[in-house]
């Protein structure tokens, strides 16, 4: 199937996401899809990072977000014909809760397909990796 995100109204983002709960999240995880954009600046414009892409927030025991990744791909904004998107990501151990899926900050609309989001076994340290942004004092 193909999830179609479009902007029609005055709220500045929306986030489809799926929630996975656990003890052992922590780990290097890819999370990809085929993005097709049609996007443009935000009217009314907004303070968020602008375009349509992956997202993921890591949280700890207590709900806290100790880590999070907003948009860190190309594209993700303008017009792009079907493109594969990627994001690798190192999650820290004391993760028990992932957030990921795909977010829409921007006018226009957003097409995905073929989503995947798999833990990645990578002992020789080949596939590039994207820390994230930490936030507060949790993370590694």
């Amino acid at each position: 199937g193909e999830l179609i995100i479009e902007k029609i109204g005055k709220e500045p983002w929306f986030f489809a996401m799926q929630v996975l709960e656990g003890d052992d999240l922590g780990g290097v995880w890819a999370v990809s899809a085929d993005l097709k954009l049609a996007l443009k600046r935000p009217r009314p414009e907004h303070s968020f990072k602008h375009g349509g892409g992956i997202k993921l927030i890591a949280r700890d025991r207590n709900g806290e977000v100790i880590m999070s990744s907003t948009l860190d791909h190309k594209p993700r904004m303008g017009t792009v014909d079907w493109q594969r998107v990627q994001v690798v990501l190192r999650v820290p151990s004391n993760t028990r809760k992932l957030e990921v899926g795909f977010l829409h900050q921007a006018g226009g609309v957003m097409h995905v397909r073929a989503p995947s989001f798999r833990r990645v076994d990578d002992p020789e340290g080949k596939c590039k990796i994207k820390k994230g942004k930490k936030v507060g004092n949790g993370g590694s």
